[in-house]
């Protein structure tokens, strides 16, 4: 019985340790490749490692070097972003800005508001900690006035339903803004999610949007204060769509 379960853990434990270890060979080659200055064979290397759903802060700066020293503004500014996103580097939201502004790109200046929202949104997790500590006080605390007392304090059960909403609030609603990057050779924004809709605008490779939605193939995002439409193979999420 004990050999079968061995067994039976060996052959679920080989793949899987196989499965992990080839982006880290694919890594590893990647880095040799970029250290030798091989720049395209370490961006192919790199792209079967984030293929797989892996991939370092420092692989993802790697791959916007790249880019970048190909001309590509697109990739180089999504792997900045990405790279920003995980490790919140000052240098490269500055590098970000640099790009941009030398390429004459749209969507990468924020308003105070919008940097509140995903710093909001990126301690999610923390503040729903905190929520739910407040509202277990809070209940204790009103059971203990409801039992030993007869009466419970209308100020806590105030702020008892006011911490059960910005829990909901927090938990269902506080998601951070989903940004894209135009990346077609020619990008064409139609007023609908159909190639018959009209034209709204052509635009080049690399101006920041905002994703607001989808409709089959096309995705709905904000240009210029106005929603426009655009195929999603167009587009470089900075994200999952939802």
């Amino acid at each position: 019985m004990v050999l079968k379960i061995l067994k039976a853990l060996f052959l679920w434990i080989t793949p899987l340790g196989f499965a992990l270890a080839q982006p880290s060979t694919h890594l590893q080659k990647g880095d040799s490749a970029f250290a030798a200055r091989q720049y395209r064979l370490a961006l192919q290397q790199y792209q079967v490692v984030e293929k797989a759903g892996f991939g370092s802060p420092a692989m993802l700066l790697k791959m916007a070097y790249i880019h970048e020293g190909l001309s590509q503004v697109a990739p180089s500014l999504r792997y900045l972003s990405l790279y920003h996103a995980r490790t919140g580097d000052p240098a490269a939201e500055q590098k970000i800005q640099t790009l941009a502004e030398k390429n004459q790109l749209n969507g990468y200046q924020l308003t105070d508001g919008e940097k509140l929202r995903q710093l909001v949104a990126k301690q999610k997790m923390s503040i729903s900690i905190l929520l739910v500590l407040l509202v277990v006080a809070l209940t204790g605390l009103v059971t203990f006035q409801k039992f030993r007392r007869n009466q419970v304090n209308r100020a806590i059960i105030s702020l008892l339903v006011v911490g059960c909403l910005a829990l909901a609030w927090n938990q269902y609603a506080n998601r951070p803004t989903q940004y894209g990057i135009l990346n077609g050779t020619t990008n064409y924004l139609m007023n609908g999610p159909s190639a018959g809709a009209g034209l709204m605008s052509i635009q080049k490779d690399g101006h920041r949007v905002k994703i607001i939605g989808r409709q089959d193939v096309w995705l709905a995002v904000v240009w210029n204060s106005k929603t426009v439409f655009v195929r999603e193979n167009q587009l470089l999420t900075l994200g999952p769509i939802k």
